[in-house]
């Protein structure tokens, strides 16, 4: 949705990231693939919670918004995901100091 591939944010200031993200994957589109897989959440519910015990400590984040379907994913599949995070994950981050999840996990109640 950023039209990655269009000269347009090089001179757009605020997007200088996007510019680099559109160079990464102009020379190498599987470095552009782990990059994006490295930054979300995703694996066994221990995984999920290591990533964003991991994010919310080097960022500072206080929330976290999680995204459970994915690409014409099945519901049933994206649904299955999104109990299983709030049955294993969420309690566990709900007790971390500040709880990056607070949000979410009021919405959850």
């Amino acid at each position: 949705h950023y039209e990655m591939q269009g000269d347009h944010l090089k001179n757009t200031k605020g997007y200088e990231g996007y510019v680099a993200m559109q160079e990464m994957a102009n020379q190498n589109v599987n470095a552009m693939i782990e990059f994006f897989m490295s930054i979300q959440v995703w694996g066994t519910p221990e995984q999920c919670y290591d990533r964003i015990v991991n994010f919310t400590s080097r960022t500072g984040a206080g929330a976290y918004n999680g995204v459970f379907s994915y690409a014409g994913m099945p519901y049933e599949d994206a649904e299955k995901s999104m109990r299983l995070f709030a049955k294993e994950v969420m309690p566990e981050v709900k007790k971390l100091p500040g709880a990056p999840l607070m949000e979410l996990a009021r919405a959850a109640e």
